[in-house]
């Protein structure tokens, strides 16, 4: 039960939480400007470009590899799926689901008017959820259609996300690479 609560959904989450923070150091340090283009102003803001398109598959590609290094030499862990052999290519599917999977939320939070990076008076508990859950849910339903990950572990996934997404927006708040905490 330990290995399903824990171990797995945090194997799970680090290369995806890697390249987040990869991610926004590209976005905080304005690195790629040329991508810098909204994929669409009008539909989901101006910080949904395809910067993030392109960062987020490279950067959970390299989390992927780092795990694998980690998993190899520091922290061998037994439970391995097929996800391992195949980080090459799991990485850029769940960094492409990851940055789609965020494409919803910008466009519901467009339409009611709510500026980009902001959260809500009036339903701000739902859409701090909505922000911390939108990308988790869509790269855990790749890990479970293309990599048969079972309900349990999925579930522990999600939950560990949130904890983990809301903490380390934190720390990069206070490092002074994002703007807003959460």
């Amino acid at each position: 039960m330990f290995e399903q609560v824990l171990a797995r959904p945090l194997f799970l989450i680090f290369p995806v939480m890697f390249g987040g923070i990869i991610h926004m150091l590209v976005v905080r340090y304005d690195w790629l400007r040329s991508l810098k283009v909204p994929v669409s102003q009008v539909a989901f803001g101006k910080n949904k470009t395809w910067r993030g398109f392109f960062i987020m598959p490279l950067s959970v590609m390299l989390g992927w590899a780092v795990m694998r290094l980690l998993n190899a030499h520091v922290l061998p862990i037994t439970w391995t799926p097929d996800i391992m052999a195949q980080w090459w290519k799991v990485g850029p599917l769940v960094g492409l689901f990851y940055v789609v999977g965020e494409l919803p939320n910008s466009f519901l939070k467009r339409r009611l008017g709510i500026r980009e990076g902001a959260l809500p008076e009036k339903g701000r508990w739902f859409f701090f959820l909505m922000d911390h859950l939108d990308s988790t849910i869509t790269c855990v339903l790749i890990y479970m259609i293309f990599f048969g990950i079972d309900k349990m572990t999925a579930l522990f996934c999600i939950a560990w996300s949130v904890i983990i997404h809301t903490s380390v927006n934190y720390a990069l708040y206070l490092a002074g690479i994002r703007k807003n905490p959460f």
